[in-house]
């Protein structure tokens, strides 16, 4: 079982855990982890919104992970999670649920990689 799963987003590997504190927030937003399931099926629902929150709490407990493991971890996105990633693509949301719900159940090992949505709206570094 993995203890922290990553997502690729700009080009740096960003932990994802699923901690009790992470849970606590996961019950919080969303009631427990099947009623996320189903808001990401539900027509009715908002599944951008619940991938997205769900992304910033997992990420959230990744980094605190990460700084108590010792393992490097980048520096947080100026942005949210959902900004970065294509959800309109079905392979790109298919693969971003995936790694959420292997961080969810400790599953094997998965990475999502994003580039930015519109590279020419970004400004030169």
């Amino acid at each position: 079982m993995n203890r922290v799963q990553y997502i690729e987003l700009l080009d740096k590997k960003y932990p994802l855990c699923f901690s009790s504190s992470a849970g606590e927030d996961i019950e919080r937003e969303f009631g427990n982890v099947k009623k996320f399931a189903e808001v990401l099926g539900d027509e009715d629902g908002k599944p951008f919104t619940a991938l997205n929150r769900a992304l910033e709490i997992l990420m959230d407990a990744g980094r605190r992970y990460c700084n108590v493991a010792g393992l490097e971890c980048p520096e947080p996105l100026p942005c949210r999670p959902a900004d970065v990633l294509m959800l309109s693509d079905p392979e790109t949301m298919k693969a971003t649920i995936a790694v959420i719900f292997a961080t969810l159940t400790g599953g094997s090992e998965r990475t999502v990689e994003a580039q930015i949505k519109n590279p020419e709206a970004t400004p030169d570094k």
